[in-house]
């Protein structure tokens, strides 16, 4: 199991059954504000919402390091909170916080191919 903690941004493997934790080795890189995390393979998906900012993380074989590949970012983004795959696209919702008018506001889904 994956977990990330996102005020340190650090990125741990937990055991399920002893529930010990192991830092992930990222090369110096963090996922500060990591929400939302998707792990697709040995791809991660991680959602830095209070940067509107998708991180793409490869992971090595035993899921011990990895390697921050690409971070995307798109206009649409209003500080999304999740990641979920349908077919061959993304789908980050916004959380839109701290709008005036949460009741009334429209709220969307960003669909970005995979």
């Amino acid at each position: 199991m994956l977990v990330a903690q996102s005020n340190t941004g650090r990125l741990h493997r937990v055991d399920p059954t002893s529930g010990v934790a192991t830092q992930v080795r990222l090369g110096g890189k963090t996922l500060i504000g990591a929400d939302g995390i998707l792990l697709i393979g040995r791809t991660l998906y991680v959602v830095q919402g209070g940067t509107n900012v998708l991180s793409v993380v490869r992971l090595n074989a035993t899921g011990t390091t990895g390697r921050l590949m690409e971070q995307r970012t798109d206009p649409r983004f209003d500080l999304p909170t999740s990641v979920a795959r349908f077919g061959n696209r993304l789908y980050l919702p916004n959380a839109r916080v701290g709008i005036p008018s949460p009741e009334t506001a429209p709220y969307d889904v960003v669909a970005l191919p995979l």
